[in-house]
């Protein structure tokens, strides 16, 4: 049963040790799959922690678990291939707010070519559902 998290306990590596046990079959494919784009912008375990709490949260509201899991896991991994991430952040966020939106649109462009090839490669989703996830990761952080 996911509860709050207990800090004292919490593994912050983010390899998964947290939320692992509250995984499917599937979605812990898509979590290793992810892994090594995981964490690239100096933030260790924000993945995981943004999944724990998306797990947390489907007890409280209606939503489709198939759409919204793998949409906390794979949400930033698109850092995951811009070099010097965790630099570049720091000096859009120093040079101005449309240097920072840029960025963010690029890294989610980017979280969408690799869901794609994560996705595509494990075919659990529907078409329809790989579809709400690339939508979601695409615009998860520029979304007015």
């Amino acid at each position: 049963m996911i509860s709050v998290i207990d800090y004292k306990r919490w593994d912050f590596t983010g390899r998964g040790k947290n939320i692992l046990p509250f995984l499917t079959q599937q979605e812990r494919a898509i979590w290793f799959a992810a892994l090594p784009f995981q964490d690239k912008r100096n933030d260790p375990g924000q993945g995981e922690i943004v999944t724990y709490f998306s797990l947390f949260l489907l007890r409280l509201i209606y939503a489709r678990r198939k759409i919204v899991i793998p949409s906390a896991i794979l949400h930033d991994i698109g850092w995951g291939k811009i070099k010097n991430a965790d630099e570049i952040h720091r000096n859009a966020i120093r040079d101005g707010i449309v240097d920072i939106i840029a960025y963010r649109m690029t890294h989610q462009t980017k979280g969408v070519e690799i869901a794609q090839e994560i996705l595509l490669k494990l075919d659990f989703l529907t078409v329809q559902d790989r579809k709400l996830t690339y939508d979601i990761i695409g615009d998860h952080d520029t979304r007015i």
